[in-house]
């Protein structure tokens, strides 16, 4: 329980990606930290094999004596990782999406709603813990539930809705200046 996120890292199934991670985390209803450390392993592979490809890019292309990058190399790799960042957001914000409208086919059949209830109560909670955590693009969620709450035609989801949006409201208006 003490390794480092380096060393246990490789342990982990190298396949899993975004969506993958997040979607067996709340089925499998995995201890929140737990579910934080496999989110973190998942992103660091998922870096490194950014910063390797990356190296090999530059490598070919300095072989052949042509530049790839108008900038300086260090502000690819930052661009590859701030679409590594939205990427994970954005799996975040899909399967938030999903779970929402699961709502309407679960409602009448309490079994469902009871296992419904505990699935995006957990995925509230990693999402919480994760956006605590700097994990998550906080503009771009912000911008997804705006532009969510913007479209709802549905009134059964304002509600939940209004409550995510409660949740993040003080820093969505904190980071809006």
């Amino acid at each position: 329980p003490y390794a480092s996120l380096s060393k246990t890292s490789e342990f982990i199934p190298h396949g899993l990606k975004k969506k993958q991670v997040l979607e067996q985390c709340y089925i499998k209803n995995i201890p929140i930290r737990r579910a934080i450390w496999l989110i973190k392993c998942c992103y660091s592979i998922e870096a490194q094999n950014l910063k390797i490809k990356h190296a090999n890019l530059q490598q070919k292309y300095n072989n052949n004596n042509l530049s790839p990058f108008s900038n300086e190399s260090g502000v690819e790799n930052c661009k590859e990782h701030c679409i590594l960042y939205k990427e994970w957001t954005d799996a975040f914000v899909f399967i938030l999406e999903r779970l929402i409208f699961e709502m309407n086919q679960v409602y009448n059949d309490s079994n469902k709603l009871k296992k419904w209830k505990l699935d995006i109560s957990y995925f509230l909670k990693l999402l919480g813990n994760c956006y605590t955590l700097n994990l998550l693009g906080r503009q771009i969620f912000f911008h997804w539930l705006i532009e969510f709450i913007a479209k709802l035609e549905n009134f059964e989801f304002l509600p939940l809705t209004l409550h995510i949006l409660l949740i993040f409201w003080n820093d969505m208006t904190k980071y809006s200046n």
